[in-house]
């Protein structure tokens, strides 16, 4: 389903061209005749190379470079491409343009478009195929309803013109209506530091800490630098932080005892994890996530406000023995936060087993004073307070419950809690610095984290291929690079 382009773009339209080989690129530039200065009405293109598809702006006009044949290099390059747009659900005007074309060239490369966009769908349609194994609620319905509208936009039409490479100059001038002479100027990624912050964050956490994290998975690639850079941005102006360190691949922040990190894993993921010490704080476990969730909710809001739209996937990990009432591996566990939301919704707890022992997560120490029924229920300012009587088995769930609502301020206990240790003394540790997780020079246990599927009654949700797609990103998350 192709449409041919009609909108007219103006001069400061923004136009990226990706060229399956550098090569390509030299050739395109040769093409163009750059001048020393431009006159009349012209263009500049941004260039980007095939790996850095994320510097682009997935709203703009995209020029692909494909060369002579439409090798695995151009098949990867469109597929890449495809699948930022659809991610972005953008329908600016997309043009690949190829050497000698012909017409069963066109055609092979428009079937590999509807290859691209039946991915998509097959995608997304594997992750209504799981969601519809959990026990219906609320939560999981919204979760559909959202997952349908994602795989739906494979079919949504692609403004697609398909070129002579070797005439790309005019065709780009009729495609733009734009006259005068064109340039190209490459796309450069942020001016930052790729050293990780020199702060005592290490590759594991230490006995005395806890640490939360939620781990956003987009599709491939998808993670755009324009994207990243907001949410850094508006991570460094939720609060006066004691501290902020920027570099190429995240953010660090720092208020009293909590330590906030929000990195980019890969192109694929967005991780925010928050730790505190509760030898530092000098309190018990119940009173350090009462400090660290006022400071870290909002962070994590940064990210989901932005990503309403955007296809992605998220999971809590668990990081402290005070999370669970059972020791496990490493202290550390892994939940895909929709199987989360519907435990505490149908079961109103979360267990799950190891072996063959039952295991349950202290959600009262994860959520002080709440027990989340939604994803925005975990971030929001707006704190709902759920009183339970907490069943020692996933099949008690006739429980009273006493619901209130009220809103966060600044007299909170949680936002108390949060401020008060800043008057407190501080004990300094002078530790030997450490890199963040996928950057550590210390390797963590290479299989400390598991991904869990709470149990609900006699309904467990087993899925191999979430199974393995899970157990390689927790396992990612605690290998060092």
């Amino acid at each position: 389903m192709f449409n041919s382009h009609k909108n007219m773009l103006s001069p400061r339209t923004h136009v990226f061209v990706i060229p399956a080989t550098e090569e390509l690129l030299e050739q395109f530039r040769e093409q163009l005749h750059e001048e020393s200065e431009p006159t009349g009405q012209s263009l500049t293109f941004s260039s980007v190379s095939p790996s850095s598809v994320h510097l682009c702006i997935p709203s703009s006009t995209t020029v692909l470079l494909l060369g002579r044949t439409v090798n695995e290099d151009a098949k990867n390059l469109i597929s890449n491409i495809l699948r930022l747009r659809l991610t972005w659900n953008t329908t600016d005007l997309l043009i690949i343009a190829k050497h000698e074309l012909t017409a069963p060239d066109k055609e092979a490369i428009e079937r590999f478009v509807e290859k691209a966009r039946r991915e998509w769908s097959e995608t997304w349609g594997e992750e209504l195929a799981r969601l519809r194994k959990l026990r219906p609620c609320k939560t999981l319905e919204d979760r559909i309803q959202t997952v349908r509208k994602w795989a739906k936009r494979a079919e949504l039409p692609v403004d697609l013109a398909i070129v002579e490479e070797g005439d790309i100059k005019n065709e780009l001038t009729m495609h733009l209506h734009i006259g005068g002479p064109f340039r190209l100027s490459p796309v450069l990624g942020p001016s930052l530091s790729l050293k990780p912050p020199a702060l005592h964050w290490a590759n594991w956490p230490h006995e005395s800490e806890l640490q939360v994290s939620l781990r956003a998975e987009l599709p491939e690639n998808c993670v755009t630098e324009e994207f990243f850079r907001k949410i850094t941005e508006k991570v460094k102006n939720t609060f006066t932080w004691d501290y902020v360190y920027d570099w190429v691949s995240g953010v660090f922040v720092k208020q009293n005892e909590v330590k906030i990190v929000v990195s980019e894993v890969r192109k694929s993921v967005v991780e925010m994890a928050a730790r505190v010490d509760i030898d530092e704080l000098e309190e018990d476990h119940e009173r350090a996530m009462r400090t660290l969730w006022p400071l870290f909710a909002p962070v994590v809001a940064s990210f989901a406000q932005n990503a309403l739209e955007i296809p992605h996937t998220m999971y809590l990990v668990l990081v402290g023995a005070p999370f669970f009432n059972k020791e496990v591996s490493h202290s550390a566990r892994a939940f895909e936060i929709t199987e989360l939301l519907c435990a505490l919704n149908i079961a109103r707890n979360v267990v799950f087993r190891v072996e063959d022992e039952s295991v349950r997560l202290q959600v009262d120490n994860v959520f002080p004073d709440r027990r989340p029924k939604t994803a925005a229920d975990i971030w929001t300012n707006d704190v709902r307070i759920e009183i339970i009587a907490t069943p020692t088995s996933p099949q008690e769930t006739n429980n009273f419950a006493i619901e209130e609502n009220r809103t966060a301020s600044s007299e909170s206990p949680m936002f108390l809690s949060a401020f008060k240790s800043k008057q407190k003394g501080r004990r300094v540790s002078f530790g030997a610095i450490r890199l963040l997780p996928a950057f550590g020079d210390e390797p963590g246990p290479s299989n400390a984290l598991h991904v869990e599927h709470p149990i609900l009654e006699d309904h467990s949700v087993v899925s191999d291929y979430v199974d393995r797609l899970l157990n390689g990103i927790m396992e990612e998350t605690i290998t060092p690079r």
